[in-house]
């Protein structure tokens, strides 16, 4: 991968040295109409790439949208991520959280391709817009497309953390995101949980639908307590609110709720069924338009 990134950088220099005056530029042109077809469709998928190396995102959604319409379906999922890289830098967070949403699902899965893949099974792209972001490439394949397309959804929550639309869906969301490569966006994890200690509640009731990971639920169980600022949790299915008021009132009313949460989070603990890809990709797919919600 090394060399070929290195391979890459160099093809956009030399690139750039042809196109560097109008000479230069008509001998290539001229050269490149003596291309065979194959060739020349190569050209365009590398002038996409260097766009997006460039940072020039409007000018690649522009070759994008021109690739799609002629595109095979084993080209949907290069182009798809690449839409979305240049969304992204665009800092069109929506468009580029829809678009990984719709991608999700097509994910070819580990084995279903061969592993030897030709350059344009491999996408060069860059996912931020920012000094320092890194040159990727990819095969698309289940084992490195999908943690990709995580990571665009993880960065697109982030942006919203000091939003003043921020909800307890985004924070949830965000929680629920974090589980794929745990402990590697622990530091994020406890930005989520100084927000939620400093509004002092937090309200998501699909929350043991989605969280298993076992340090993020020993967090919430010391949320609960003195020590972690009594945090007011209304995370179970039944919203606590709803159970308090179907108890006998009596001084003890909010005891049985808190023996249902506690027996509730050591049930969960103990009952881990799905594989973290497994259970973030049901999380996409069924909570799709809530999690475009934190976007609009």
């Amino acid at each position: 991968n090394a060399s070929m990134l290195q391979a890459f950088e160099l093809a956009v220099k030399c690139f750039e040295i042809l196109n560097s005056t109008e000479e230069m530029k008509f001998e290539f042109y001229h050269l490149c109409q003596n291309w065979r077809k194959e060739t020349q469709s190569m050209q365009s998928y590398f002038q996409t790439d260097m766009c997006i190396f460039q940072g020039n995102y409007q000018d690649a959604l522009t070759h994008l949208q021109s690739l799609a319409m002629t595109s095979s379906n084993k080209m949907k999922v290069r182009i798809s991520l690449q839409t979305a890289s240049s969304h992204y830098g665009l800092k069109q967070y929506a468009k580029a959280c829809e678009q990984v949403l719709d991608l999700v699902d097509t994910i070819p899965s580990s084995g279903s391709m061969s592993s030897s893949q030709s350059t344009e099974d491999i996408t060069e792209e860059k996912a931020d817009s920012r000094p320092g972001r890194s040159l990727l490439m990819l095969q698309c394949l289940d084992a490195e497309v999908l943690p990709f397309c995580l990571h665009f959804l993880i960065a697109g929550l982030k942006e919203k953390l000091t939003s003043p639309q921020r909800t307890d869906s985004t924070l949830a969301h965000l929680i629920i995101l974090l589980q794929h490569e745990w402990p590697k966006h622990e530091s994020v994890f406890s930005e989520v949980i100084s927000i939620i200690q400093k509004q002092g509640s937090f309200t998501y009731n699909t929350f043991f639908s989605y969280v298993h990971q076992v340090d993020i639920l020993e967090e919430f169980a010391f949320l609960d307590t003195q020590e972690g600022g009594k945090v007011s949790l209304d995370i179970m299915s039944t919203s606590t609110k709803v159970l308090a008021q179907q108890r006998t009132v009596t001084r003890g009313v909010n005891k049985g709720v808190k023996e249902d949460f506690k027996a509730t989070l050591e049930k969960q603990v103990t009952n881990i069924a799905e594989s973290p890809d497994v259970l973030l990709r049901r999380f996409l797919k069924e909570e799709r338009e809530e999690i475009l919600k934190n976007f609009v």
